[in-house]
């Protein structure tokens, strides 16, 4: 059985992995295809220090690294 992806709560803010979505307050967020990648991306790996050249080959491709 696959374990459901987390529900962040930040202040009003609330990230919700699984549905794809950002409420803030009653408001839903709209976020591009690349700003939901780089969110996904800093909130599996919540805590870890990420470098920027992992955060460009995981958000925009292998190709991205040097960038």
């Amino acid at each position: 059985m696959s374990k459901r992806p987390p529900v962040f709560r930040i202040d009003d803010v609330t990230i919700d992995l699984a549905e794809r979505s950002v409420v803030r307050g009653d408001t839903p967020v709209h976020l591009t295809r690349t700003e939901w990648a780089l969110l996904d991306a800093l909130a599996h790996h919540a805590g870890k220090l990420l470098t920027h050249r992992w955060l460009l080959e995981a958000v925009w491709g292998p190709g991205y690294g040097d960038d």
